[in-house]
């Protein structure tokens, strides 16, 4: 979950003109990330962290002035210096290996106790556009349900990228073609299955999830 809290100033910590899905547009807030234990019956925000936007981390900007700016805002702001600018997708895929990993909180091991099966992790597009986001979840064995964009690409399970010919007209050259084309994820045209067998858009069936929700 990615909610935002609006501000009036900009003395608070992290605060800054961005998007929220609290507001419904952009404006001056902060942002939190959050993961949340789900199932059929309730919902619980395990875990949180505040978005630190780039403009709040003296380290991301080559310019001097900025970054004397930014680092005068942290020291006011009280912002330890192991608080770094970090995408929110990353800081989703940190609290979920703290809560499910090795030497961390073992909540897989609760789930197990009480009878459960391994969660699936579900999110909106705001996480589930994100290539990285996904490929992360895959490498560390989770099963997954997320939202995407319907101007998303898709490939086929099988499809391989094929040579192409320049030719020698004018105009834009073609694309690296594919067996059986690229598709988007529009609900019109979308797969009933990806390769994996994840419906894309769908929620997360059945055992108990742990998602960072929509924003």
């Amino acid at each position: 979950m990615t909610p935002g809290s609006p501000k009036d100033g900009d003395a608070s910590p992290c605060v800054a003109r961005q998007y929220s899905g609290t507001l419904g547009k952009t404006g001056n807030c902060q942002i939190g990330v959050s993961v949340h234990l789900v199932n059929e019956r309730a919902s619980c925000a395990a875990d949180w962290r505040l978005f630190c936007p780039a403009s709040w981390d003296d380290k991301e900007t080559d310019d001097p002035v900025q970054a004397a700016r930014a680092a005068g805002r942290r020291a006011r702001a009280g912002i330890p210096g192991g608080v770094s600018h970090t995408e929110k997708w990353r800081l989703a895929l940190g609290m979920i290996d703290e809560m499910t990993g090795a030497g961390g909180w073992g909540v897989l091991d609760q789930i197990a106790a009480a009878g459960g099966t391994r969660p699936v992790v579900a999110a909106d597009a705001g996480y589930g556009d994100n290539t990285a986001f996904r490929l992360e979840l895959e490498q560390r064995g989770w099963r997954y349900a997320v939202a995407v964009k319907g101007t998303t690409s898709a490939y086929a399970g099988d499809a391989q990228p094929a040579a192409r010919s320049l030719g020698g007209g004018p105009g834009r050259p073609p694309g690296l073609p594919t067996p059986g084309g690229r598709r988007t994820c529009a609900p019109s045209r979308l797969p009933a299955r990806t390769r994996s067998g994840r419906s894309p858009g769908g929620r997360a069936p059945g055992p108990p999830g742990v998602t960072p929700p929509r924003r």
